[in-house]
């Protein structure tokens, strides 16, 4: 979350734009906000999304799902099967001028994630993106995507680490139990045969 915060405001910041919001690929498959800047509502983190390209599942969804970076611009927001007919972040409501970029974060062919990009007709007008920006953009999201799967791989090593300790414990459990149990059975074995009689009185009086 903190990685997210800072790309966020970063991009925000160096490119001049309202907004800007990361989000990522969860273990039930699912794509969540986890960093929001500028204009973006606050109550945007945390929002939790289904993964889908199918028309009108919204654009990190479908970015999310194909793979694709998009950069629209003005009625070709409106226009994009995956628009789902909310306002725009940062850009309310999407005007002739609008502007929206999003990149997927990719690593290893994987899609991690997606780094969203919103600016108001105003600004664009006064400051269009342009094509270095985009590649500024793109750059942003490799290097992300490169620490989300680093990230990825040393939670993976430490659950598997975890996994490994917690059998070797059970084992070594069974190993103690069948211990004391071979233990407590050689003694009490050894019991019975130095002390047959009273053994057998004990017995004959429980009957």
């Amino acid at each position: 979350e903190t990685l997210a915060a800072f790309v966020s405001e970063t991009v925000t910041h160096l490119l001049g734009v309202a907004g800007c919001s990361l989000w990522a690929i969860t273990k039930d498959g699912n794509i969540k906000c986890v960093g929001v800047a500028g204009s973006i509502d606050k109550q945007c983190l945390g929002q939790d999304l289904p993964v889908s390209d199918a028309p009108g599942s919204g654009f990190v969804p479908y970015v999310a799902a194909t793979g694709q970076m998009l950069r629209l611009v003005g009625d070709k927001v409106l226009q994009h099967p995956a628009y789902d007919g909310t306002p725009l972040p940062g850009a309310e409501p999407p005007g002739p001028e609008s502007l929206l970029v999003q990149v997927p974060l990719i690593a290893k062919d994987t899609v991690l994630g997606v780094l969203q990009v919103n600016d108001a007709p105003a600004h664009v007008l006064e400051d269009p993106f342009t094509d270095e920006e985009t590649s500024f953009l793109e750059i942003i999201a490799r290097l992300v995507a490169a620490d989300l799967d680093r990230v990825g791989y040393k939670r993976r090593v430490a659950q598997e680490e975890r996994s490994r300790l917690e059998d070797e414990l059970h084992e070594a459990m069974n190993v103690l139990a069948t211990g004391v149990h071979w233990e407590a059975a050689t003694t009490y074995q050894a019991f019975c045969a130095n002390n047959r009689d009273e053994v057998v009185y004990g017995i004959k009086r429980i009957e």
